[in-house]
């Protein structure tokens, strides 16, 4: 890990960084029982994506690329993709721009579809691109990650404390809400296709139906607040963790 930190502070052109990423989620995703070398390997995945680059939606798309192309989108690599999704969104804005398009990946993967442009992309497409996801063969432990995901997603999206500089980049302002009509869409199919376990397998994995009221929550707090983003998080408010950020809780 040490060489591997003395490299993140040199200037690296994109290609060297985009490597320097893919061997710390490697080492990050690596089993250790000692808890310094894993505190260590997360410090250094979190510094690969403290770098001051721009925001640009083709660099991004270039970083997030590079990872797919290394933990390919099969079985077990949808799993690593989770993770270190879930674990680069929560200190940096670079991180957090790779992270949501990782997991709008794992929604295409899930609904058998491909996604040419690793991009942010408004909430709405959520519940268009669901309707493809072929629920009797995705099966229960690929289920409850794109639940997750969805989770996520709605959380990143909505509560988005850095907003202000993804607009000035030329992100919609568009992209960071959900309009009811497609919240609606989104629990009517999160409900049908819990429903759908619930009558084709003998017990609902506990898992699923963990994921699932996690994400409902987020849903109904949108609608009964009748707002299309978080109140808690454009309130400047930071000594509690929102509704939606309970995902990763």
């Amino acid at each position: 890990c040490r060489y591997l930190w003395e490299l993140v502070y040199k200037n690296l052109r994109p290609e060297e960084m985009a490597t320097l990423q893919t061997l710390a989620c490697m080492l990050f995703l690596l089993p250790d029982n000692d808890a310094e070398t894993r505190k260590a390997r997360k410090m250094l995945l979190r510094k690969t994506f403290q770098a001051r680059v721009p925001l640009e939606p083709m660099l991004v798309h270039y970083f997030t690329d590079n990872l797919l192309n290394h933990f390919k989108l099969n079985r077990p690599g949808v799993g690593y993709i989770m993770s270190i999704a879930t674990f680069i969104c929560r200190k940096d804005i670079l991180g957090q721009a790779v992270a949501v398009c990782l997991l709008w990946s794992i929604v295409f993967r899930c609904a058998e579809s491909c996604a040419i442009m690793h991009q942010y992309r408004d909430l709405g497409e959520l519940s268009t691109a669901l309707v493809s996801v072929p629920v009797e063969r995705i099966g229960l432990d690929t289920f409850c990650i794109l639940l997750h995901s969805i989770g996520c997603l709605l959380h990143l999206m909505l509560c988005n404390k850095w907003q202000a500089e993804f607009v000035a980049y030329g992100y919609p302002a568009s992209y960071f809400r959900l309009l009811p009509q497609d919240g609606r869409k989104l629990r009517a199919w999160i409900e049908e296709t819990v429903e759908y376990y619930q009558e084709h397998t003998k017990s609902i994995v506990r898992r699923i139906r963990y994921e699932a009221v996690k994400v409902l929550a987020s849903l109904h707090y949108l609608e009964v607040n009748s707002i299309q983003w978080c109140a808690t998080c454009h309130s400047g408010a930071t000594d509690k963790i929102c509704v939606l950020g309970q995902i990763n809780n």
